[in-house]
């Protein structure tokens, strides 16, 4: 029988592990149980904080087995997580049509926890700024994908800064108020960036934006235990522009709120 084994929340998108070996080894294995070197290479490189070649690696594992759903999610991962959504589309709109009875047994992202391999593709379009389809929305629309009950909140960044200004540190404070009085469940916090700069860049500046948030939700109060931050870079744009262009409202973080439903 295969056991189950944990794979880190190390990436801003999920993606979803099929099966562990009975050793216990923190690597993924493909669908037949039998470990797939350029798979468990892939997810070695996302440890690593190696997008780059996670992605060149999870695209051999996906060419050998193109018709596994498991294969074909992680690939779309991990091409997102290099900033290649359109690429990561179509993979996630084949995932989409096929992956809603078939589950795996970890996931990179507590948020996408049990879900099915399509419900997880639909997650990581929605990170993204996307839909079902791999249309771009709006604001109001994503505002939409918010689970009910949900508090959002922003703070935007002056150019290649992570500082938070005057108005963000009033937000955050507002925010953490609003947190402690309620029935919080869990705070997420997520860091953009505009299009200027390489997407690597990118990556590790909102991660250090959704940080030094986080730092201050912490110092205003909220357990550390209670905040999911990470960093999606140049993706999810709130004002789609084209690559290299300077947007203020691209540069920001966004706090949502999840309260438990009383009934």
């Amino acid at each position: 029988m295969l056991k189950r084994c944990l794979i880190g929340a190390v990436v801003p998108v999920g993606l979803v592990l099929s099966a562990c070996s009975s050793e216990q080894k923190t690597v993924p294995v493909d669908t037949s149980g039998a470990e797939s070197q350029s798979y468990a290479a892939g997810y070695a490189a996302l440890q690593n904080g190696d997008n780059t070649a996670a992605r060149d690696y999870l695209a051999q594992s996906y060419a050998a087995r193109p018709d596994d759903p498991f294969e074909e999610i992680n690939y779309a991962a991990a091409l997102q997580n290099t900033g290649e959504v359109d690429k990561a589309v179509p993979l996630y709109r084949d995932v989409i049509a096929k992956g809603g009875n078939v589950y795996g047994t970890e996931f990179t992202r507590p948020e996408v926890q049990g879900m099915s391999v399509a419900g997880v593709a639909k997650w990581n379009l929605a990170q993204a700024g996307r839909d079902e389809a791999g249309n771009l929305i709006g604001p109001t629309q994503g505002a939409a994908l918010v689970a009910p009950g949900a508090n959002t909140y922003e703070v935007f960044f002056a150019f290649d800064s992570t500082a938070i200004s005057h108005e963000g540190a009033a937000t955050l404070r507002q925010a953490a108020q609003k947190a402690l009085s309620g029935n919080l469940v869990r705070i997420s916090v997520t860091g953009h960036t505009d299009t200027v700069g390489s997407s690597a860049y990118n990556e590790r500046l909102s991660v250090r934006r959704a940080q030094a948030v986080e730092r201050a939700l912490i110092a205003n109060g909220i357990p550390r235990g209670d905040i999911v931050a990470r960093g999606v870079g140049k993706t999810g744009l709130l004002v789609p522009t084209a690559d290299q262009v300077r947007e203020p409202k691209n540069r920001r973080v966004e706090i949502v709120e999840e309260e438990a439903r009383v009934n």
